[in-house]
């Protein structure tokens, strides 16, 4: 009797052991939870370092939501991961976010105003959908109206904006939030997942972990 309990509470060890093996090493599929970009595309990533690029729009909710996600990743993201923002255009009502995305880029305050303009877009309703509109929400961060101008309606500006649409294009991106591993990967949420966001760090967080391995 005693040999019958003792081969149970192996056979119940072994179980429990296993089931906690695949809840700490959790796998994705691609296909499935996650798609492989071909041709893979170049990065900005030096060697030993992976990229990571969201692709993103600030007048997309799912994107306002998902910011609290990303800005904590990124604080505690490996320290061989390189991050990016790349603004989608999708059509023409989208591309005035992109350049103030850039705007802010080129005036060295992207990620002071990264939140912010989330924020008083979702937040506080605010219209930021004209060139005066954003202006008056820069001079907020201490950027004069005459400087704005000159930046938003920059060749830089409008170079990086075109960039941007051949880049999301070739990642194959057609939604937002998407997230672009190592140029090899895209990977985005699912409106079935009870908690979207939280898996969507979890697939990328994998799938540095195998570029790293690799």
């Amino acid at each position: 009797m005693k040999q019958i309990l003792l081969r149970l509470c192996t056979a119940v060890i072994l179980v429990l052991g296993a089931t906690a093996g695949l809840q700490a090493g959790e796998e994705y599929h691609e296909g499935f939870e996650y798609f492989k970009i071909v041709p893979t595309q170049p990065t900005q990533a030096k060697t030993g370092q992976i990229e990571v690029v969201e692709v993103f729009w600030y007048g997309c909710p799912h994107c306002f939501r998902f910011e609290p996600f990303i800005s904590k990743w990124i604080k505690s993201k490996a320290k061989n991961v390189v991050f990016y923002r790349v603004p989608a255009s999708f059509n023409p009502s989208w591309e005035i976010h992109a350049k103030a995305f850039y705007t802010a880029e080129l005036l060295k305050i992207g990620e002071q105003i990264h939140t912010p303009f989330f924020d008083a877009l979702h937040k506080h309703g605010k219209k930021l959908e004209s060139k005066e509109s954003i202006g008056k929400f820069f001079a907020k961060f201490g950027i004069k109206k005459d400087r704005f101008e000159q930046v938003f309606d920059s060749f830089q500006v409008e170079m990086r904006i075109k960039q941007a649409k051949i880049i999301v294009s070739k990642y194959g991106v057609s939604g937002v939030p998407t997230m672009i591993v190592n140029g090899k990967y895209r990977v985005s949420t699912s409106k079935n997942e009870a908690n979207p966001f939280e898996k969507l760090i979890k697939i990328v967080n994998f799938l540095i972990a195998r570029e790293s391995k690799s």
